[in-house]
């Protein structure tokens, strides 16, 4: 087990999504404000800690479909073997110790932290294998990462914001299932995503043509509101 192999197990490169967690304090003109900005870093470590904990366990989940993918049987750290399940359970635990040890210095975001992990254990432990309520269910965590920094620097998410959030995530994910759908030779011999098998071309890119006119629709309400407060 290197460096590589734990980077890539703790996905740090999907911490970047967490940087959504400093958006309020553009939105809310508080950018220059930097006394927010060690609450906001201590958040954003404390979300990235308890994400990392979230994908090591779905890894762990997913271990028998990932072997049978035609590229996350090489690269996963799991599927591939390069990590033993032993070590995997333990970097889950130090990492939501650590979060949980951070939180004390934070309690504000204890709430949405919970919520975040029961939607996810809901999603791993059942709600992936439901069409298209696991990819809306996947986007309200970037709701709960806008509400803890909403939080961390004391003001109200802006519903403007929520729902812009909510649409942009929801039409990236969107178009990765359908991305993920056109590595498929055969839905019945394709092993690795089974609730893929549910879904359809067509619709998923409806549904992201919709989700991107909400979130246009939403931004120019938003700009107007702004505008003539």
């Amino acid at each position: 087990m290197n460096t590589f192999e734990i980077l890539n197990l703790i996905r740090i490169k999907d911490w970047v999504k967490n940087i959504i967690i400093f958006l309020p304090l553009i939105f809310s003109g508080f950018l220059l404000n930097f006394e927010y900005y060690s609450s906001l870093i201590v958040g954003f470590v404390i979300f990235s800690l308890i994400s990392t904990s979230i994908y090591i366990l779905n890894d762990i989940l997913d271990i028998k479909s990932d072997s049978y993918h035609p590229t996350k049987k090489f690269n996963k750290p799991l599927a591939s073997g390069k990590i033993s399940l032993l070590s995997a359970y333990s970097l889950l635990l130090i990492a939501l110790l650590f979060a949980i040890t951070l939180i004390f210095f934070q309690p504000i975001v204890l709430n949405s932290a919970i919520i975040y992990i029961i939607i996810n254990l809901f999603y791993n432990f059942g709600l992936k294998k439901i069409p298209y309520i696991e990819v809306f269910l996947i986007s309200f965590g970037y709701i709960i990462r806008i509400d803890i920094g909403s939080k961390l620097i004391n003001v109200e998410s802006s519903i403007f914001i929520i729902i812009s959030i909510y649409c942009l995530a929801l039409f990236f994910l969107l178009l990765k299932r359908v991305g993920e759908m056109n590595h498929i030779a055969d839905k019945k011999n394709y092993k690795s995503r089974q609730v893929l098998k549910y879904y359809n071309k067509s619709t998923l890119k409806y549904l992201s043509t919709i989700s991107l006119i909400f979130l246009l629709i939403v931004l120019l309400l938003y700009i107007i509101n702004i505008n003539y407060k």
